[in-house]
């Protein structure tokens, strides 16, 4: 499983593999024991492959995460 976190507080987007330990809980606690601050933070979990499309003025990006 992999998290994407939209972090407002610190500008980033952030894309980690969420630990096995911690794949049972819900979203929001997977947040909270990744030490994420909930009030700063939107986030989507994936299961599977994650898409990643980029496509700005100089760039553009095609990836998949499995």
């Amino acid at each position: 499983m992999k998290i994407a976190v939209l972090d407002y507080c610190v500008g980033k987007i952030i894309i980690k593999d969420i630990p096995t330990s911690l794949e049972n809980l819900d979203g929001d606690d997977i947040c909270t024991q990744m030490d994420f601050n909930q009030n700063n933070i939107e986030y989507m979990i994936v299961d599977d492959a994650f898409p990643i499309d980029i496509d700005t003025k100089g760039c553009t990006a095609n990836i998949t995460l499995n």
